[in-house]
């Protein structure tokens, strides 16, 4: 299993980040709170896995289907 902590610490570090704001946030209740209920959001909303989409109330999953319902929806209008 992946050490998530170690992973976001290395890929703040390789890319620039204040791996000091970083940590603080990855802390925060305030944070972990709004995660929760995002998630919680996404259950009640039939989300099983991301990236997931809503355009016009319609769940999109994936990169692919997402630019397809887009091309859709560009080439309707």
């Amino acid at each position: 299993m992946v050490n998530v902590m170690s992973a976001f610490d290395a890929i703040s570090q390789e890319i620039g980040l204040d791996r000091t704001q970083l940590n603080t946030c990855l802390h925060d209740p305030k944070v972990e709170q709004i995660i929760e209920q995002n998630k919680a959001d996404g259950n009640q909303q039939g989300v099983k896995s991301t990236p997931s989409y809503f355009i016009n109330g319609k769940m999109v999953v994936g990169y692919q289907s997402l630019a397809d319902e887009l091309n859709r929806l560009i080439i309707s209008n």
